[in-house]
């Protein structure tokens, strides 16, 4: 992979003595391919070998260019599919017996997209470039190298290039159609969002770059739109700092400092201000031992903008050195810029460490927790024992007379019957000359008290002479009443 990289920055050297560029013009280079000696094409991951039994899939709709020299164990050709061999290609079979655990698949059956920013090299790499400007811009020129084979599904929004370069030769626009549209090789490189030749999107190649010297807007607005909705879910990763910031055309939140200007077209010069962010990167490295990346270029909006990051992981320097950067710009009039937005990420911050602190707290409130809750139980089990073997000691409950106004009493009511002596029966009998004997006096018990231990009962000694009263009361009626019916007999 790193010699891969090797010779597409010798390649990009190359192009750029062959192109020079304009202002804001870059050069963007397609760095995946269907070879057969990608290691990323096969399954396991890595290149074949002579001992290898290579398979390729029935039906493969890709092409894959073979390598001038290959050597293998046993070859498995595809039903259908294409096989590109460059000029005095050899295949050799090394006629060992071939190990059935030494076999490669390749798996490469899909197309990578155009306006994901991974797919593309260009110069300068640095994170602090927007993803807009990672694709190809209208001032831009395409390289797609020389014997390799691609698998591009193109944008199905009409996008504009400086030049389009395939295989070492820079096609126009009209030949880049043909080659797209009804070349059976152009077909199966490039797969276009319609089938239709009149209706297909083709890159436009105009052949002029940017020749302002306040800069080029990328315009892929809509294509970096498209790319953030596909890719942005890993493309981004988890800001360190307080409070991140978004540069015009970035798909992420980065952590670093980003200065929008306002600029008179008269004064202004792209070149200009490269040349103070350079030697402010150069101040950083030297009194901080920071190394920075910048980003300068102009917005969709027409504004200038000039990003920057720390290369390493995020410590917050720009934070503190970027005013002196805002103070030289804004004091030279020459350079006619204006301060229009100022964002700043803040302090470091890492996630993963608050994490980590609280989950260390959360431990130790759980621990807690757990031993006060293991408290409580033994506290409880300890006085449930304790009471159950107390419950085993005696039956009963036991009463001590003790001297206290508590006082407990049954009242039993009497259910027997009463009589009396009548005084005039006796009369009537002596009368009548017979003689009846009187039926026998019933005397009423005491009324019982019940105690307890020898509970003392206050009240016992005056309800006896109280229910005395009553009989006698009761008596007195009777009387009064058997006279009334004596005194009834008489009249008769």
């Amino acid at each position: 992979m790193l010699l891969k990289y090797l010779g597409y920055l010798s390649l990009l050297e190359m192009a750029v003595l062959y192109f020079p560029c304009g202002v804001g013009a870059e050069i963007k280079i397609w760095t995946r391919n269907t070879n057969f000696n990608n290691s990323l094409n096969w399954r396991p991951p890595r290149r074949p070998s002579d001992e290898d039994t290579v398979v390729f899939p029935y039906q493969m709709l890709l092409e894959v260019m073979l390598a001038k020299s290959v050597s293998l164990c046993q070859l498995v050709l595809p039903s259908f599919g294409f096989l590109v061999m460059p000029v005095d290609a050899v295949i050799e079979f090394s006629g060992l017996p071939c190990d059935p655990s030494k076999e490669l698949i390749y798996n490469r059956d899909f197309y990578e997209r155009w306006e994901n920013p991974t797919n593309w090299l260009y110069f300068p790499r640095n994170k602090a470039t927007p993803h807009s400007a990672r694709i190809p811009c209208p001032f831009d020129d395409v390289i797609f190298p020389s014997n390799s084979t691609f698998a591009v599904r193109l944008p199905p929004i009409p996008t504009t290039v400086k030049s389009f370069i395939y295989n070492d030769k820079e096609l126009s626009s009209q030949e880049l159609r043909s080659f797209i549209g009804e070349s059976p090789i152009g077909q199966s490189q490039f797969l276009l969002t319609s089938t239709s030749h009149n209706d297909m999107v083709v890159p436009t190649i105009t052949g002029q770059g940017c020749q302002n010297p306040t800069g080029c807007s990328c315009g892929t607005e809509r294509l970096m739109q498209l790319s953030c909705n596909a890719f942005s879910t890993w493309l981004c990763n988890v800001p360190h700092c307080r409070d991140p910031v978004r540069p015009a055309g970035h798909c992420c939140d980065i952590c670093g400092a980003v200065l929008e200007f306002n600029y008179d077209p008269l004064k202004f010069k792209m070149s200009e201000l490269d040349i103070i962010l350079e030697s402010f990167l150069s101040l950083v490295k030297n009194q901080k031992g920071v190394d920075l990346f910048y980003h300068s270029g102009k917005t969709d909006h027409n504004t200038i903008q000039a990003v920057l990051v720390e290369k390493g992981p995020y410590k917050g320097v720009i934070t503190d050195a970027l005013h002196h950067l805002k103070s030289q710009i804004l004091n030279d009039q020459s350079l006619g810029l204006s301060l229009a937005r100022l964002s700043l990420a803040g302090d470091p911050y890492d996630p993963e460490a608050i994490f980590t602190t609280f989950k260390s707290f959360l431990m130790i409130v759980l621990l807690v927790i757990v031993g006060y809750i293991c408290f409580i139980v033994y506290d409880s089990n300890i006085n449930f024992i304790q009471l159950f073997r107390s419950s085993n000691l005696s039956n009963f409950v036991r009463f001590e007379n003790v001297t206290g106004e508590v006082e407990l009493r049954y009242e039993v009511q009497p259910t027997f019957r009463k009589s009396f002596r009548n005084p005039l029966s006796s009369l009537l009998q002596t009368a009548s000359g017979s003689e009846e004997q009187s039926e026998p006096e019933l005397h009423v018990p005491e009324e019982p008290t019940i105690s307890y231990n020898n509970l003392a009962l206050e009240n016992s000694e005056s309800e006896p002479e109280q229910e005395s009263g009553d009989v006698e009361m009761n008596e007195m009626a009777a009387n009064k009443s058997e006279e009334k019916q004596l005194h009834d007999i008489d009249l008769s």
